[in-house]
């Protein structure tokens, strides 16, 4: 039967934040009127240049059940951790810990451009690499919500209405601008969200000893509803659900292990510090590529 370990785990819980990180932040207030979605996107994006980063409370439940050789096993997660995102470069770093069946696990990781590093004990590190932060954002660092604006100029393609998942509703207070990511959604929407999510489980999958196609890693569902604040146009937080197939084996068995996952990162207020990876983690991590997990030919 095929087992999770821990380097499985954390990453799983990474890939949130290391995916769902490209958000909105501003701080410039607006005068009241009828925006549309891009609008209201763009006026995040051009308030969001003065500030230098944010720093979030991030709280999620996920759980992970694996399924081989006619079996089912599921195990219950709780996720803390802070975070801070650096919009100059475009960065992040977070740390906190993870509840498994009772023990307490720690996990840290730093992505500066594409290079992620994390690690579950904080003595053993790997290095991987995902999606480049700054080009994410545009090319433009100082603009976080070019992310957004990115998924959107992908979605302004697809011929039907109903097949658009970038939409944006009002409450008194607040716009709330939802991505919802499903099969048919746009393939290249898809691929940018699963290229930080493989990059993020590639160093668990290895350190387990299981192997996987990447290519094969399927996202059933990926919603992130943003609350912007209409004053002001700071983002107040940001909900995440996802629900991920990875399929894998051991070299004796096969199967696939499946993800349901829901997160809350909360603004805390403005980042005015530095993130940079320490040279004993460089020094140290143990480079992974997705040709090391894959299956031999």
């Amino acid at each position: 039967m095929i087992r999770l370990s821990r380097w499985l785990s954390l990453p799983l819980a990474a890939a949130i934040v290391l995916s769902g990180c490209q958000s909105l932040n501003a701080v410039n207030p607006a005068k009241p009127e009828k925006l549309t979605t891009e609008q209201v996107l763009q006026k995040a994006d051009a308030a969001s240049e003065k500030a230098k980063g944010y720093t979030y409370k991030v709280n999620g439940d996920q759980t992970l059940t694996v399924e081989a050789d006619g079996q089912s096993h599921s195990v219950d997660q709780t996720v803390q951790m802070d975070m801070e995102l650096l919009n100059h470069p475009r960065s992040i770093h977070y740390k906190g810990q993870l509840e498994n069946n009772g023990q307490t696990l720690k996990m840290e990781a730093y992505q500066v451009g594409k290079e992620i590093y994390q690690t579950p004990d904080g003595i053993t590190w790997a290095k991987s690499e995902g999606l480049d932060l700054d080009q994410i954002a545009g090319g433009q660092t100082q603009n976080p919500s070019k992310a957004l604006q990115k998924v959107q100029e992908l979605l302004s393609k697809l011929e039907s209405d109903k097949n658009k998942p970038l939409s944006m509703k009002e409450t008194g207070k607040s716009y709330l601008v939802k991505l919802n990511v499903t099969d048919k959604t746009n393939k290249q929407v898809q691929d940018m969200f699963l290229k930080q999510l493989t990059a993020a489980l590639a160093p668990g999958l290895k350190q387990s000893g299981l192997t996987v196609d990447l290519d094969q890693v399927k996202l059933d569902k990926l919603v992130q509803t943003y609350t912007i604040d209409k004053k002001s146009f700071e983002q107040k937080k940001m909900v995440q659900e996802m629900e991920l197939q990875i399929p894998v084996s051991d070299g004796t068995s096969s199967g696939t292990i499946r993800v349901t996952q829901t997160m809350t990162l909360k603004n805390t207020g403005e980042f005015k510090g530095t993130i940079e990876v320490p040279q004993h983690v460089k020094g140290t991590a143990q480079e992974v590529r997705p040709e090391d997990i894959a299956p031999q030919q």
